[in-house]
């Protein structure tokens, strides 16, 4: 029995050594340490649950009648840290704006409107759901954003470029921020029936085809009467209101400059003559808007 377990001693140690070795080469193919580091609990990656809200207030007490639709066409830039991550417009029949499918995490917000300073807001903590930002209130730049004259100008006999000298068509702004013509000194000379361009003239250095201020689409003609289309700055006959007017007559413009929207409607009567000749005060400053 003795003799028999000195001859198996050998070989199982034999075969020990073999299922050692074999399992030393097997692990070889992994990277080092890779079995031995273990992996704890590691965070799910953020998922884009969260939303933020809110509404724009827009300044009643200097633009009268801006608590109601149209409002200001106004632009909503979401920023996470300084990297901008979202935009929205607003403005028109609503003054809400929203973002979702945001990450968690802390948002600032910058509003811009044409008639007001830019306004920043926050921060706003985001986790889930959709957070109430609550009203975001402007503040009115009546100095650097409104223009400080403006004419009503186009191919229509007494609405030449020639007025701005004479102010005949000049735009009263009883109401901050609201043009309108006919003007209160001077009566106005009927536009005949046809399609005619024109344009809310704000700077002087304009010529006849080459009218700069406030305008539509040129592409896109409209039909007297129009009230509160979209207006849009720019130099040259692209930006012109091509209207078609239907019959011979006084028309009433109005460009709602908080707004950035203009109406032409037959005026109801014709305003009182004042004088006719021309005016001794400065002509229309040069401004680019």
């Amino acid at each position: 029995m003795i003799d028999r377990a000195k001859t198996l001693l050998p070989r199982l140690a034999a075969i020990a050594l073999a299922a050692l070795l074999w399992a030393v080469a097997g692990c070889g193919r992994n990277a080092p340490s890779s079995l031995l580091v273990p992996t704890g609990i590691r965070p799910a990656p953020a998922v884009p649950t969260g939303g933020l809200f809110g509404f724009i207030a827009y300044d009643t007490v200097t633009y009268v009648g801006l608590g109601t639709p149209p409002y200001p066409p106004t632009t909503v830039y979401l920023f996470r840290g300084a990297t901008a991550v979202d935009t929205v417009a607003t403005g028109g029949s609503s003054r809400r704006f929203g973002f979702s499918n945001l990450v968690p995490g802390d948002y600032s917000i910058v509003v811009r409107s044409h008639a007001f300073r830019p306004g920043a807001f926050g921060l706003f903590r985001v986790v889930n759901g959709s957070r109430d930002a609550g009203d975001l209130a402007l503040t009115p730049n009546t100095t650097d954003s409104l223009a400080s004259t403006v004419y009503v100008i186009g191919d229509m006999p007494g609405y030449s470029v020639d007025e701005i000298n004479t102010f005949s068509t000049y735009c009263d702004g009883a109401v901050v921020g609201v043009w309108t013509f006919p003007n209160v000194l001077f009566t106005p000379v009927e536009i005949t029936a046809g399609t005619h361009r024109v344009k809310f003239v704000t700077d002087a250095s304009s010529t006849t085809g080459n009218l700069i201020g406030w305008g539509g689409d040129a592409s896109a003609p409209l039909s007297v009467p129009v009230t509160n289309e979209p207006a849009r700055f720019g130099a040259g006959p692209s930006t012109d209101i091509v209207a078609t007017f239907p019959t011979t007559g006084v028309y009433a413009f109005t460009f709602d400059e908080r707004r950035l929207t203009f109406s032409i409607v037959p005026a109801p009567s014709s305003p009182p003559v004042i004088s006719r000749e021309p005016s001794t005060a400065l002509p229309l400053a040069r401004r680019s808007r």
